[in-house]
């Protein structure tokens, strides 16, 4: 059975819906993530984190509504988007959704794309919104991304060697082509129509695109 989850996180929101994120079963914020939640309309069901940034009347407006607070200590090793995760996997999550997860700082950035991209969490279909663009990760899977002729789309390997990408509608396709992480081969490559297909085996891979895609 499909469970779909989102995680809020601090950044910035951009200019994604509520409408455009689809029917959710469960909305987790990480700490000030809570105020995003509220912005799309969205009650949350669980708060996780250290609560350092997170107002205390949105977490009583929170507590209120029927959220479950996990407050952890700022000394620790995860941050508090991998706790977030782990929450998400632990009551059985299959797909997982992020927005906000970009908020000007690149460490944060990058070092959220690492936690969500983990092989632990290859049994995930994974979408992350930084800002005004979506992320999708692809290991041994495969999405369909629709859009219109133009729209960029960048490909990068992550955290090792990808041993496959195939990819069609496309301006520069790709048929079961090796993908080195130090290599910029899928850079700004383009939708010829309105939709496009990537797959990728033997690794993760980061799917760059401007609009959510979905699962094959």
């Amino acid at each position: 059975m499909s469970m779909r989850a989102l995680i809020c996180l601090a950044g910035e929101l951009g200019d994604v819906s509520a409408d455009e994120l689809g029917t959710l079963d469960t909305v987790i914020a990480a700490d000030s993530g809570i105020r995003h939640a509220r912005q799309l309309g969205l009650e949350v069901d669980y708060v996780v984190g250290d609560f350092d940034s997170a107002r205390p009347d949105d977490i009583s407006t929170a507590r209120i509504h029927g959220a479950k607070l996990m407050q952890v200590s700022s000394e620790k090793d995860l941050t508090d988007f991998e706790i977030a995760i782990a929450q998400a996997t632990n009551i059985g999550a299959t797909e997982l959704t992020v927005v906000a997860g970009w908020g000007g700082r690149l460490d944060h950035c990058v070092g959220n794309l690492a936690a969500l991209a983990a092989p632990a969490h290859s049994h995930l279909q994974r979408h992350f919104r930084a800002e005004h663009e979506w992320v999708s990760v692809l290991d041994d899977a495969a999405i369909e991304i629709k859009g219109r002729p133009g729209d960029v789309v960048s490909l990068f390997p992550f955290g090792g060697q990808v041993a496959a990408v195939t990819t069609t509608g496309l301006k520069y396709p790709l048929s079961s082509q090796p993908m080195s992480p130090y290599a910029a081969l899928g850079v700004s490559n383009e939708l010829l129509g309105s939709g496009a297909t990537v797959a990728a085996t033997g690794g993760a891979l980061l799917v760059v695109h401007p609009r959510r895609c979905k699962y094959l």
